[in-house]
Order: C-alpha cells, then structure tokens, then sequence
C-alpha cells in the first residue's frame, strides 16, 4: 500500500502566507506568496458585453469581491452583441475606446484604478482574439494596442505571434496568451495555419501561460451559476502534447456580474497585489483553477511553488506538499488526488497516480516518491465538500527535468521551451544606439561586434526600433 502522511499546519487564513523556496535556488532572496482570487476573461459594452470597463471594474470588487480582474474586449467587428450594448461600441471601430487618452478608454481606466486602489485591487486589459470556428478564441494581456483585423486577420495565428511579439506588455516582455474554452486540438490555436500541433506549440510557446478549464457562465445577469462543461480533460492533453501551461476558471462575463454570476475564480500566487506581480505569477504560471470562491490550495515539490521547472538529477527523492485551506468551510472533506505525466505517449495524468483524504484545513504529504529517469510532471486535483457542495481545482503542474537541462527555470524570462533547448536571446542593441531589436531582424548584422549586445529582456533607456524586423 502506498505510504502517505498528513501533516497539520498553522496557515494565515487570511492572506493564506506561503514562500517561494525556489528563489534559494536561483540565489535570490526567499519570496513570500499571496493568493489573489480574479477572473481573466470579460467583456463589456466596448465589444460586446454590458457598462463602462468602470463599471466592471467596480462590480468585480465590490460586488465580485475579487482581488484582479482582465477585460479582455473582441477585437474584431463582427463579434456577435451577447450584452446590452444600445450604442453599438466597438474597440474594433473606435480604437480609442481602448488606448485613448479619454479618461473613459479601457487602458486609462485600469490605469486610474490601479492607482486609487493599489495594493487593493488590480485592474488588467487585453483582448480576445480570433473566432470560435476555424482556430478559437485566445487572450492577449496587457497590451497596447487593438489587433487590427486589417492587418492580422482572425484566424490567422501565423501572423497573430510575430505581431504581438514585437508589441511587448508594461512589464517589457512579449505579451502572455491565454488558451480560450478549447474545442477541438485539431483544429484550435492556430494548428490550422501551423499544420501540426507540435508546429503551433513550437510558435505559441514563448507566449502561451494559461488554459481555460472552466469558461463563463458568460451570459448571467444573477449569481449563484455552476458550470457543467468542464474541460480538464483538454487541459490534460495540451500538457501531454507538451505545452507548459497552467489552468483557469474564467466567468467571460458579457453583463455586469463580474465575480458575482458564480463562485468560480482564477487564483493566482504572487507576492503583493499589483500589477507587475499578478503578470509575473500568470508568466510563471503559479496558478490554478477553482469551483470554490476562496479555496487556498498551494502545491509544492521540494520547495518549489506550482508552475516551477525544477531540474534533477536522475533518481532524487522528492517531497510533495498540498496545503489547504478555506476560511469559511473549515469542515470540508478533501480528495487530494495526485496526477503525474510525461509529454507525449498515452495520457496517464487523467487517472489518479496518489491520493489522499482528510478532513479540515491542513497539509497533506506525499514523500514516497523519487523523480525518475525521464523529464515528467505532477499536478493536483483537490475535490472539496462543504457546506455549499462539491467543488473541485486544479493545479498547474511542476515539471522535473534533468538537472543538466538548461530548460526555462521560474525566475528567468519566463520564456518556455522544450526540454534541453538552450535560450536564445530575443533582443540585441548597440551599446552606442537609442534603440534596440528583434534577434531576428536584419539589421542585427551590421552591429559590430564590440558595441553588439544581446539579451532576454529589452535594455533599460532603449526604444524598439521603428518597424523591427526588418
């Protein structure tokens, strides 16, 4: 019989305090980690949903009670009116309702928000882009301007990556992607483009963070909804094709019941409440995907905080620990059912690898386990019954790869690639110039090599050159 220990905690209840051991690792200073409940996908009467971004934003906090919220409009004109939209907005007809200076744009009003409430709530942007049919929807975060269907069609996910690579977020990194209500991995993402699965993982990765499990229910006006469609199992694939991507529970709210139409939540683990935090914990993929409205689930291997990429040698034993708590149903009964996968071959992650039961809040341990000799990942399912019902979450996985791999690690860039690939530096400068560039522009050539200077994140004081690449 398998071997398990429960092990029993004193957690903060309220901001549920936990540390990012990884950082030793890495030789940075230890990182305490928060968990914020959101939601990452909603609309309003700039596409085609209901109110003023103002009014979403403020409905999500009062109302919601959610920590961060992301508009994410359509960007194309002929996204169908599911809200009440009487004057026919559209950031697709009037981009300035998105990157205007008008104090009533959609970036402006984040803005100001994020300002008045900061460290209280956090207002993010972007937009959805594609259609359902021939390719789906994916979010793009935090960036700048609206994706002019003109110029990169929908559909159209070949043209879709290099341009928002070259239009970097706040943070200066290329924006984050979400993966919308998946459908068919045949035909969703861009793999219509791409032609294979692996050649749209080999595009999409530098961007793609997280997968949505659960989506909507998107035409609520009321609170108390459920979802049934549940798409764990999609989510289950996209890993086992190779994707390093986390999962979320997304409302795409298109009337003004942000956070309140049901108790599903995105949850993310940062260490402060702002902006640049809640990007960076998407980018690092320290999140998981909730039924419960404040379900604190944090899952570690050795340290490590979900979403990690932790390298091992052959053979090493591994701790791993499921914390949990939830400050209102401090009866609940819990499944805490370990999951474990390689990429590629048959899908083993849907079926339980460990498990565990308990009672109340806690930490269960799994120490009987040694990381083998090929690159896998262990993620979590925690099915909790409470006073309200069953609810379920999900985890992001973490990934143990060979200790010589020089894979993406949770404190570099942030960028994924497959296993053993070296970073390539994405942006080189002159020492001498105002500006700098994408690898892969031509003019990267003429730089002499003793001014030449390269590296994974733009340089400070430096501008992306006009049109780059060229």
């Amino acid at each position: 019989m398998t071997h398990r220990r429960i092990v029993w905690l004193s957690l903060l209840v309220a901001g549920f305090l936990v540390w990012d051991r990884s950082a030793e690792q890495a030789g940075q200073p230890i990182v305490p980690l928060n968990v914020y409940f959101g939601n990452l996908h909603s609309h309003t009467a700039y596409s085609d949903g209901t109110g003023t971004p103002r009014q979403a934003y403020h409905h999500a906090r009062t109302q919601g009670q959610l920590d961060f919220l992301a508009i994410t409009e359509h960007n194309h004109r002929n996204a169908g009116s599911t809200g009440h939209d009487p004057a026919n907005l559209s950031v697709a007809l009037d981009h300035s309702l998105y990157n205007g200076a008008q104090a009533a744009s959609l970036m402006s009003t984040a803005a100001s928000l994020n300002t008045q409430f900061a460290n209280r709530f956090v207002a993010l942007y972007g937009q959805e882009y594609s259609t359902n049919t021939d390719g789906n929807h994916v979010n793009v975060f935090d960036i700048g301007e609206v994706i002019d269907e003109e110029i990169v069609p929908n559909k159209r996910f070949d043209l879709f990556y290099p341009w928002i690579k070259t239009r970097l977020d706040t943070t200066g990194r290329v924006p984050i992607v979400q993966l919308n209500h998946p459908s068919s991995m045949t035909q969703d993402y861009g793999v219509l483009n791409f032609g294979t699965l692996d050649a749209t993982l080999t595009t999409a990765r530098p961007f793609v963070r997280t997968m949505q499990v659960i989506n909507g229910p998107h035409s609520a006006q009321t609170s108390g909804h459920r979802v049934d469609t549940i798409k764990s199992r999609s989510y289950l694939q996209y890993l086992d094709a190779g994707f390093r991507i986390a999962p979320t529970a997304d409302q795409d709210n298109h009337f003004l019941a942000h956070g309140s139409a049901t108790d599903h939540r995105t949850v993310v683990l940062a260490p402060a409440l702002t902006k640049r935090d809640i990007l960076d914990g998407i980018r690092q993929r320290r999140v998981y995907a909730s039924q419960d409205r404040n379900l604190r689930v944090h899952f570690t291997i050795d340290g490590h905080p979900l979403g990690s990429v932790v390298g091992l040698a052959a053979n090493t034993p591994i701790r791993i620990e499921v914390q949990l708590t939830d400050p209102d149903e401090p009866n609940a009964t819990y499944r805490v059912s370990l999951r474990r996968d390689e990429v590629g071959g048959e899908l083993e992650a849907d079926r339980e690898f460990a498990g565990s039961d308990r009672t109340g809040n806690g930490t269960v341990v799994f120490d009987e386990f040694q990381h083998g000799t090929a690159d896998e990942y262990f993620l979590v399912q925690v099915v909790q019954v409470g006073s309200d019902g069953a609810d379920t979450a999900w985890t992001a996985p973490i990934w143990l790869v060979a200790q010589s791999s020089t894979d993406d690690h949770p404190h570099d860039d942030g960028r994924v690639l497959g296993p053993g690939t070296p970073h390539a530096d994405e942006f080189v400068w002159s020492q001498n110039s105002e500006v700098y560039h994408l690898a892969e522009c031509k003019i990267v050539s003429q730089i002499s090599a003793p001014n030449r200077r390269s590296g994974h994140q733009p340089p400070e004081g430096k501008r992306l050159h006009s049109g780059c690449p060229h």
